[in-house]
């Protein structure tokens, strides 16, 4: 094998070795589910987190409840779910909310409209945030950090941007053949 054909082949190796520890911050997961008396589960980590989203009845119309299992929690404020709008910040600061087990299913206040609760749950690696979007009887969404302790944004999804890995991996590549291209 020439030497040339050598380092391109080890260029490759390597960018595709580095590019594929590359991961996304925000998991989200659109699943536009109705609600009826029978939860709807999301799970984190095998079952180690577990939320159950039904059909609430509301003052305001059909509704949203949630009840958790395992490490998952909801934000909550004076023992009641705290909702939040699009583009809140979930996490440890919360200045006016914190997290709490709801093992009963609780109505999600404000659910008849577009409308997000905070999650935060325990797994191997630590500390998750993430939140759940309900709009009446629906589940529309739902999204997480797979960064331990990382603030979310009510509403984030994953970015179609390039990972920086990848970037880094694919500038270092072009710098490669430019040079070995020099070399003949």
């Amino acid at each position: 094998m020439s030497a040339r054909l050598a380092a391109t082949a080890g260029a490759l190796v390597l960018g595709i070795a580095v590019a594929g520890g590359a991961e996304a911050a925000v998991i989200q997961s659109s699943v536009n589910q109705a609600l009826t008396a029978t939860p709807f589960t999301v799970s984190f980590g095998g079952a180690a987190a577990d939320y159950g989203f039904t059909a609430a009845s509301t003052g305001n119309g059909p509704g949203a409840a949630v009840q958790t299992n395992g490490t998952a929690q909801v934000s909550s404020f004076l023992g009641s779910i705290a909702d939040f709008s699009a583009g809140s910040s979930i996490d440890q600061n919360g200045e006016l909310y914190s997290f709490s087990a709801f093992p009963a299913a609780a109505t999600i206040p404000n659910s008849p409209a577009d409308d997000y609760i905070g999650l935060a749950f325990s797994l191997s690696d630590g500390l998750h945030y993430g939140y759940a979007e309900v709009a009446g009887a629906t589940l529309v969404a739902y999204g997480y950090e797979s960064t331990p302790n990382a603030t979310i944004l009510t509403g984030a999804s994953a970015a179609a941007v390039p990972e920086p890995a990848s970037t880094v991996m694919f500038m270092a590549g072009a710098f490669g053949l430019a040079v070995m291209r020099r070399r003949t």
